[in-house]
């Protein structure tokens, strides 16, 4: 699975992209995703979505652009979210 961070903070919000929804009404996509970290508000079990376009957007931060999400690449963080997937979603 792929690791992302949202803009926020790295170690607060890091989620994990399980893939594509089709909604099949007006044939857009969203990404499919859910948290590598413990929170209030919704059930571990459960997914976020967002809209496609809204996934890959820029917002404003820190006086600059960035993109909402980013991609994980540092080999040893990827591991420790992988601990942390196994331990949170223990059937995948």
């Amino acid at each position: 699975m792929t690791r992302v961070a949202h803009y926020i903070p790295l170690h607060n919000y890091l989620y994990e992209v399980v893939g594509l929804a089709r909604n099949t009404e007006d044939k857009t996509f969203s990404v499919l995703y859910r948290p590598l970290y413990e929170n209030d508000w919704f059930a571990p079990t459960s997914f976020q979505s967002r809209p496609l376009y809204i996934f890959f957007e820029t917002v404003e931060r820190e006086g600059g652009r960035v993109p909402r999400f980013s991609l994980v690449t540092d080999p040893v963080l990827v591991n420790e979210l992988t601990a942390v997937r196994n331990e949170m979603y223990p059937k995948g």
